[in-house]
C-alpha cells in the first residue's frame, strides 16, 4: 500500500474510533442533565403557590365544618413548609374543635415556636391547657397573649383564670387592665365590669373581716 494512502486510511480509524469514544460522554451529559431536571427542586415561587393553595382549600374545609378533611390539606401544606406558624396554628385549631386537646397544644406550641409573638397561639395555648387542668402552663400562656397582642380579650381572659383559682387580686388586676380598652364598654364585655364589682366586693370584706 502507497505510505501516503495508508497514512490516511489510518487517519480515518482514528477519527472514527475517537468519535465513537466521545459518545457515551454526550449520553452521560444527557443523562446528568435528565436529572437535575428532575430531582432539582421547585422554584421557590411556584413552591410558595402550591403551599397557598393547599392552605386555602384547608381553611375553606375547615369553615365548613370538614375537619377531618382540613387536616388532610394542612398536613400537605406542612409538609411542604413544616416551619410556618400560621400552618401550625391551623391544625391546632383543628384539633382543638375535633376536641383532641393533646394534640392541639403541641402544634400551638409549634406556632409559637416559630412565631413567639403569635398572640392569638398563646391565647388559643392557654384555653386547651385549661382544658388539659394545666393551669400553671395556662397562665404563663395568657400572659404571652397579653405582653404580644393586648387587648381588652386577652386581659378579661387572664383575669378569668385567676378567678377560677381564687386568686383576687390577680384578677382584679387584669380586669382593671381590660377595662382600660374603648371596647370593653361594648355589650359582649359586660362581664368585665360585673366580675371587678364582684372582686372589689369580696376584697373589701376580706379587709373587713366579714
Amino acid at each position: 500500500m502507497n505510505l501516503q494512502v495508508k497514512a490516511s486510511f489510518e487517519c480515518q480509524i482514528k477519527q472514527k474510533v475517537n468519535s465513537q469514544s466521545k459518545l457515551p460522554s454526550y449520553v452521560n451529559v444527557f443523562a446528568m442533565l435528565l436529572a437535575l431536571m428532575f430531582l432539582a427542586p421547585l422554584p421557590s415561587c411556584i413552591a410558595d403557590e402550591q403551599f397557598d393553595s393547599l392552605v386555602n382549600r384547608g381553611t375553606e374545609l375547615a369553615q365548613s365544618g370538614e375537619f377531618a378533611k382540613a387536616l388532610s390539606w394542612y398536613n400537605k401544606a406542612s409538609q411542604l413548609n413544616p416551619r410556618d406558624a400560621d400552618c401550625n396554628f391551623d391544625i391546632a385549631q383543628v384539633y382543638k374543635n375535633l376536641k383532641e386537646y393533646s394534640k392541639s397544644r403541641s402544634f400551638y406550641e409549634k406556632a409559637v415556636e416559630y412565631d413567639p409573638k403569635m398572640g392569638k397561639a398563646w391565647n388559643q395555648l392557654a384555653s386547651v391547657c385549661l382544658q388539659l387542668n394545666d393551669f400553671t402552663s395556662a397562665e404563663l400562656a395568657q400572659k404571652k397573649a397579653c405582653q404580644f397582642t393586648p387587648s381588652c380579650r386577652y386581659f378579661n381572659n387572664l383575669a378569668k383564670l385567676y378567678l377560677q383559682q381564687n386568686k383576687l387580686k390577680e384578677a382584679r388586676e387584669n380586669l382593671l387592665k381590660a377595662s382600660s380598652f374603648p371596647e370593653a364598654k361594648q355589650p359582649e364585655h359586660k362581664d368585665i365590669a360585673e366580675n371587678l364589682k364582684w372582686v372589689d366586693q369580696h376584697l373589701q370584706a376580706k379587709q373587713t373581716g366579714g
